[in-house]
């Protein structure tokens, strides 16, 4: 994505308790699978050098442990067909821009948490509370 969504993305990451590790394209992204501890990838569709897509194929194709990890799309493509094909494509979920932050916690507490419990940074009213 852009560098400006790339540092709100991270920003809401952080205030939830997340390290976020920035990749500029698919390609850098599978780089970085090879060097780093990732519990969930969160992938833009639309990328230089490798698109969303097709890096979500190449990390499905893999014979270990990376071949689950829990892939989340996060586009501005809201069309149904859209989201059909990230699912089709391997993805886990789907995230649409701009994101939300329970949207987001919604996601990775469903990917993240073993006992996916509610999540806790907003309330059922939308107040943010502090974790």
């Amino acid at each position: 994505d852009n560098k400006v969504n790339q540092l709100i993305l991270a920003a809401m990451l952080k205030k939830l308790g997340y390290k976020a590790i920035i990749a500029i394209h698919g390609q850098d992204a599978l780089n970085i699978l090879e060097k780093e501890k990732v519990s969930l990838v969160l992938m833009d569709l639309q990328m230089p050098v490798m698109d969303g897509f097709t890096c979500t194929k190449v990390i499905r194709e893999r014979d270990d442990e990376l071949s689950h990890i829990p892939i989340i799309a996060v586009t501005a493509n809201l069309l149904d067909s859209d989201k059909e094909r990230c699912f089709i494509e391997g993805m886990n979920g789907y995230l649409p821009k701009p994101v939300v932050p329970y949207s987001l916690e919604e996601l990775l507490t469903k990917y993240l948490s073993p006992s996916g419990a509610t999540p806790s940074f907003y309330s059922n009213k939308g107040d943010t509370q502090n974790r």
